[in-house]
């Protein structure tokens, strides 16, 4: 009964909310409640759900909502920050940071204990470069529909989009020669390869 009366309410109070404000709505990993309400998804999960009968992680949740709504993986200065850049390129979804510019260090010993990683001048630099890197392949595939995902070898992903845009994303440390050898697919090609940091 509390999930019926949550799924009638709860979207009729965030809808009245939103046309009040005339603000856009960013959700934290929205659930299905929520999705017809957001325009920016951020945390978007990029793995699967760790049940033991499943066999390989696909970034669904990315597949189904990708070009429907502006998404973002988990901040990537968390602890697997290329990890993250990786799952981003794979998804097709763009980076965030969490960053702190002042005081970060007076978190030791707080509950803000688990931010030690947030310090602006650890992460500028290479969020600029990250973000340069990939924001021309954003670009391209930022409102186009996933059409496929595939694992070309182990580690070794191919995601593509409407209009023919991909991308191969290894997450080994060697290299993949079909990856080099790859021509060309009308919009753009992105390679990235895992080093291990």
């Amino acid at each position: 009964l509390i999930a019926v009366i949550a799924a009638t309410l709860y979207p009729r109070e965030i809808d009245s909310k939103e046309k009040q404000s005339g603000n856009e709505l960013l959700f934290t990993a929205a659930n299905a409640y929520a999705l017809p309400y957001a325009d920016t998804i951020q945390s978007v999960p990029t793995e699967h759900s760790r049940y033991l009968c499943e066999t390989r992680s696909i970034p669904f949740y990315s597949m189904a909502l990708h070009g429907l709504v502006d998404m973002s993986v988990t901040p990537v200065n968390d602890g697997e920050g290329n990890l993250r850049v990786l799952q981003a390129v794979e998804s097709g979804i763009g980076l965030t940071y969490t960053l702190g510019w002042r005081n970060t260090d007076q978190l030791k010993n707080t509950a803000g204990e688990k931010y030690n990683f947030i310090n602006a001048a650890d992460w500028l630099d290479a969020a600029a470069q990250n973000q340069k890197d990939i924001a021309p392949y954003l670009a391209a595939v930022c409102n186009k529909a996933v059409t496929a995902h595939e694992q070309l070898a182990e580690g070794v992903y191919r995601t593509t989009f409407e209009g023919g845009a991909w991308s191969i994303v290894n997450y080994t440390a060697a290299d993949y020669a079909a990856a080099k050898a790859a021509g060309v697919n009308k919009a753009i090609v992105f390679i990235s390869r895992w080093d291990g940091e």
